[in-house]
C-alpha cells in the first residue's frame, strides 16, 4: 500500500511539474512584420495628411488651427480619421517649420492579421517654404487591438508601439515619401498570457516601401 502511495504522488508531483512548464505560445517574427506594417500604413496617411495641410494653411508666422481629415484606402482594407492641430513656426520672420499634434483611429484588415489602433502624434515638418523635399520627423504611439488570422490558430493581442520618426523626406506635390528611418518598439500582451516586447528598425526605400529589421536581425520588406 505504501508503494502505491510514494508512486502514486511521484506521478502527480510530475505532472504538476510539467504543468507549470508549458510555454504559451507568443507572436513570431512574421506577426511582427504584420503588426509594423499596418501601423505603417497609418503613419505613411498621416505624412501624407501632414503635406496636404501644409500646402493649404496660411503660412505666416503663428498661425495656428486644427482640421479633421477622414480617409479610406482605394481597396478599402484601411480607414482613418485624423485630428490634426498646427502652429506655423517662424526663424527670423520667416515661416520654415510646421508643428503638428494628431490623434486618430485606424483599422487595417490584413491577409493575415486585423488591426484596430489609436494613434498619437507628435510630429515637426521642415522645409516649408523651401524647393526641397518636406521632411519630418517625431513620435507616433500606436495602441492596438489586433487577431493573427490566415497562418494558424487566431491569436488574440494588445499592443503599445512607439516610432520615433527621423527625417522622412516625402515629395512636395505627392507626398510620396522618398527615404528617411524609424526606430519602433512594441509592448503587450498576447490573450494567453503570453508578453510582447520586442523592437526594430525601418528604412524607407522611395517606392511605397519600407526594409523592416527586427531586433533579433529578421529582415522583411514591407508595403504601405
Amino acid at each position: 500500500m505504501m508503494n502505491k502511495l510514494i508512486v502514486f504522488l511521484f506521478a502527480f508531483s510530475t505532472l504538476l511539474y510539467s504543468c507549470g512548464d508549458v510555454e504559451v505560445e507568443s507572436l513570431t517574427d512574421d506577426d511582427i512584420q504584420d503588426l509594423v506594417e499596418a501601423e505603417v500604413v497609418a503613419i505613411a496617411e498621416a505624412v501624407v495628411e501632414s503635406g496636404a495641410l501644409a500646402e493649404s494653411v496660411s503660412q505666416f508666422c503663428g498661425n495656428n488651427g486644427d482640421s479633421t481629415i477622414n480617409y479610406s484606402s482605394p481597396n478599402g482594407n484601411f480607414e482613418s480619421a485624423t485630428s490634426w492641430a498646427y502652429e506655423i513656426l517662424c526663424i527670423n520672420n520667416i515661416p520654415t517649420q510646421i508643428d503638428y499634434g494628431l490623434t486618430s483611429t485606424n483599422s487595417y484588415d490584413g491577409s493575415n492579421v486585423d488591426v484596430s489602433c489609436n494613434g498619437i502624434g507628435d510630429f515637426l515638418l521642415e522645409n516649408l517654404i523651401s524647393n526641397l523635399d518636406y521632411k519630418l520627423g517625431g513620435t507616433y504611439t500606436s495602441s492596438a487591438s489586433a487577431s493573427t488570422i490566415g497562418r494558424r490558430n487566431s491569436l488574440s493581442y494588445t499592443s503599445t508601439s512607439v516610432y520615433t520618426l527621423q527625417s522622412l523626406e516625402f515629395d512636395r506635390t505627392t507626398f510620396e515619401i522618398q527615404g528617411g528611418t524609424a526606430t519602433f518598439k512594441v509592448n503587450g500582451t498576447v490573450n494567453n498570457g503570453a508578453p510582447i516586447d520586442r523592437g526594430g528598425t525601418l528604412e524607407f526605400n522611395g517606392d511605397d516601401t519600407a526594409t523592416l529589421t527586427l531586433d533579433n536581425g529578421a529582415v522583411y520588406l514591407i508595403s504601405f
